[in-house]
């Protein structure tokens, strides 16, 4: 199948491939979200697939909601409604790696 597919590589962007499957579902006629729920899968490889299948059962019931999830987790963090201000006023000490800072901005 010609499905276009997204890796989580750099330089790919979620809100692309979000717009391309769209458009891909589109040009081929695909009109019943179920089938574009049941597809979307499909187009996931490497860190997105496994994504996909770690995400809880039943968590997603339409695909409005399944690329909400997947813009979410992949789309750049500087979209969210919690800018750099946060970021900013984390401090690295001995105890804490800048990971964990970053974890807790992405979770905000």
């Amino acid at each position: 199948m010609d499905i276009p597919k997204f890796d989580e590589k750099q330089g790919e962007d979620s809100g692309t491939h979000v717009t391309t499957y769209h458009l891909w579902c589109v040009s081929k006629s695909m009109v019943d979200d179920s089938v574009w729920l049941h597809l979307f899968p499909r187009t996931l490889t490497g860190n997105a697939a496994k994504w996909y299948i770690e995400l809880p059962r039943a968590s997603v019931n339409t695909f409005d909601a399944l690329a909400m999830e997947f813009l979410r987790h992949f789309q750049l963090r500087i979209r969210y409604e919690t800018g750099t201000e946060l970021l900013t006023s984390f401090r690295q000490d001995t105890a804490t790696h800048i990971s964990d800072h970053i974890h807790e901005w992405r979770r905000m």
